[in-house]
This record gives C-alpha cells, structure tokens and sequence, in this order.
C-alpha cells in the first residue's frame, strides 16, 4: 500500500532510498541515493547482479515502466505468456500495438521493452538475459482486461505457456 506521508529521511542519510522491492524467487529492489538533488535521479537495481545497474530510465520512466510491469504480471485479470518465442513471432504479436517510447528496462532481463494498444499491455523481454538469444528467442507477456482482446493471440501460431482465454 503506498502511503501519501513524507518519507522521514535524516539529512546526514546517503544510502539509497528504495522505490520498490520485488520478492519472487529473487530478492532485488530499485533505489536511488538519498543524498541526490535531481529533480529526477537515477535508479539503480540492487541484486540483480553482484553490484548494482543503473535502470536505462530516471525515476520518472522507471515508474511507468514498473506500473507497466505491475499490471502485466499481477493486475490484469486476463494474461498470456510465452518463454523462447522466435523474436518474429513477438514482432507479430506486438506489431499492432505502440512502443512506449522509453528505453528498456533492465529487470528482468535487459532489455525489456513494453507495447499498449486499447485495453492491453505487452511486454517483450530477453529470454534469460541478451536479447536476442542465440536462439533468436524472446519472451512475452500479454495483460488485459477483457478476455476477448487475447483471441487473436489463440490463432498465432504460438504455443503459449499461460493464456486465459
């Protein structure tokens, strides 16, 4: 639950300040310093790695990337996904929606771009790690609200691991 209160941060404080923690078999958090003055600052992931990364976007972009994300994988009552998907098959799934025009996100897997169109999010990330895999393959992940927004994705020619249609 987020709360509307003022975070009550010393002023002598220089660690980072978490944005968000994820718990599903890892353990990473995106923070940024404390002791930064940008209006926007950087955001690093913490357990990613054995040392921190910078997210591509500051913490304005790294926001709606994670509400994005958020709705993709937890909110949105009808989903679909598919792991070592042909990076072609990903370009037709998504070749009718919008890039959201920010970089990518570096977690899960850098690079993870993400696609919207009416009543449905998309997101196309590297299938464990560098994108594309040797393999060509990517992963996706389909959220929406409306169930009949995901039958054109039955007739894809996919062999999707999760599709509630």
């Amino acid at each position: 639950m987020l709360s509307s209160e003022p975070l009550d941060i010393p002023d002598d404080y220089r660690g980072p300040i978490t944005v968000a923690h994820e718990l599903s078999g890892d353990d990473v958090s995106w923070a940024y310093p404390a002791a930064s003055s940008a209006p926007d600052p950087t955001v690093s992931v913490y357990g990613a790695g054995p040392e921190p990364i910078d997210e591509h976007e500051p913490l304005s972009g790294f926001l709606i990337q994670l509400a994005l994300f958020e709705t993709i994988t937890t909110m949105a009552p009808y989903r679909a996904g598919a792991r070592q998907l042909p990076a072609a098959a990903a370009a037709r799934i998504t070749g009718s929606l919008n890039q959201v025009p920010l970089r990518p996100l570096r977690w899960p897997h850098d690079p993870t771009s993400f696609y919207v169109g009416p009543g449905i999010i998309a997101m196309v990330t590297a299938a464990d790690g560098g994108y594309p895999q040797a393999d060509g393959t990517v992963s996706v992940h389909v959220g929406c609200r409306d169930r009949a927004v995901l039958r054109p994705l039955v007739d894809a020619g996919v062999e999707w691991d999760v599709l509630d249609y």
